[in-house]
């Protein structure tokens, strides 16, 4: 297996907070979704019951105050986004139209939204899989995209064994950047 992107989460106060790099990546989105989004489904609903809420969804999606879940049942995939910033790009009346409508989706395959998409499996198996490593409370959790396009996360005792894991499924120079980065702010 190789890793095409990544995002480490570090535990800090009883929650995971991302490690953003400066390199905008599709996964920012899935990151921001298990930051803002996921502390609400584990503590109020349970994550095997919202699973199975979202198995049977019949509207479009769900937002949270930093991201919004929008489900394309018809082809069985899911979209992560943000919120859209009406003041960054032109909207035409076609892109007005679809904003006053809430189709979202469509504002994500017309460019006008970023994203990260995946199919709702995924998802499933993804949430699942977090609520799992939230209970272990290792220091640190790395969600990662496969060279199979499947996202993926698992957890780490330590920064050196998460690090070991990205070199040892190709990630050793994009890591070893990060590192650096990281070592320079923090001498700042």
């Amino acid at each position: 297996m190789n890793i095409k992107e990544f995002v480490k989460f570090e535990l800090d106060d009883n929650s995971y907070y991302p490690q953003y790099e400066n390199k905008i990546q599709n996964i920012n989105y899935l990151a921001i979704f298990f930051y803002d989004g996921f502390p609400h489904i584990y503590n109020r609903d349970g994550t095997l019951d919202f699973v199975e809420k979202l198995k049977n969804f019949e509207q479009d999606g769900m937002s949270s105050e930093m991201i919004e879940l929008s489900l394309d049942n018809e082809n069985n995939l899911v979209y992560v986004s943000e919120p859209f910033d009406w003041s960054q790009k032109e909207i035409t009346p076609e892109i007005q139209h679809l904003i006053n409508t809430e189709a979202t989706i469509e504002l994500c395959l017309k460019g006008f939204i970023e994203y990260v998409v995946m199919t709702k499996e995924n998802l499933f198996y993804l949430l699942l899989k977090w609520a799992e490593l939230y209970d272990k409370d290792d220091s640190y959790i790395l969600i990662y995209k496969d060279d199979k396009d499947w996202y993926d996360s698992t957890s780490f005792d330590s920064q050196e064994s998460m690090n070991a894991f990205l070199a040892e499924h190709g990630q050793q120079e994009e890591n070893e950047r990060r590192i650096k980065a990281e070592s320079k702010s923090t001498f700042r």
